[in-house]
């Protein structure tokens, strides 16, 4: 939705125009064309006046409702920033713009506090090795691939399966306020992309997109990496 300063700016226009249409609603103007009596009219105004309550009830309820969600996604979009600040100081070579990107592309991120994106870059960990190994089971389908291709794939494969199984145990280490756990998992995790890619050959496997893809992974569980220790 953009930097925090814009979204408490569309906050305050939206209370605004919320506030004038509540405070304009007028009172009905009662127009009588028969001959019906006054308590029969007395009735009909208090049924009016009643619904207009009921209609101004609501706006209220829709504008603290309002007020209320946009704050939450402004806040939660600020302590993205703020994290993702952090994490581009601490791991070397990490993107600032790649870690926003990345928490953000979680919706929970939007009003997650600093726990819930330890816990949303984990999750981003296991989603992406989950991607990463499906990718690896099409390549070796391939029933052409030298022996030791092969061999280097499987050994990818075992090492993201490993990986996906570390972060899981991070992640409840990291609910139960075990955060130094967490962190050595994550790092026992980390240790997959890079072992996977000093054991591709040269060839097809160089080739595969692997290479881009640990990338990714790397530095994915950089960004938890950093997270799990702002706790320590």
């Amino acid at each position: 939705m953009g930097s925090p300063k814009y979204i408490y700016i569309y906050i305050y226009i939206h209370i605004r125009t919320l506030h004038i249409a509540v405070c304009s609603t007028q009172r009905p103007n009662f127009k009588w064309h028969d001959g019906r009596n006054k308590a029969q009219k007395k009735r009909f105004e208090i049924s009016v006046l009643a619904s207009e309550k009921m209609r101004r009830s609501i706006s209220l309820f829709n504008l603290a409702i309002s007020v209320l969600i946009l704050s939450q996604v402004a806040v939660g979009e600020d302590v993205v920033e703020e994290t993702c600040k952090k994490v581009a100081a601490k791991e070397p070579g990490m993107s600032y713009d790649f870690c926003v990107a990345s928490l953000q592309a979680d919706p929970k991120s939007r009003t997650a506090d600093l726990p819930g994106l330890g816990v949303i870059s984990m999750k981003l960990m296991i989603s992406n090795a989950t991607n990463v190994n499906e990718y690896i089971k099409q390549l070796l389908k391939d029933g052409k691939l030298e022996n030791m291709t092969r061999q280097a794939l499987e050994d990818c494969s075992s090492l993201y399966s490993d990986s996906i199984s570390s972060v899981k145990d991070a992640i409840n280490d990291f609910k139960s306020k075990d955060y130094n756990g967490a962190n050595i998992k994550i790092s026992a995790a980390m240790e997959a992309p890079t072992t996977c890619g000093e054991g591709l050959s040269e060839g097809k496997a160089k080739e595969s997109g692997l290479t881009e893809r640990n990338d990714a992974f790397y530095k994915l569980s950089g960004i938890a990496l950093v997270i799990t220790t702002l706790f320590n």
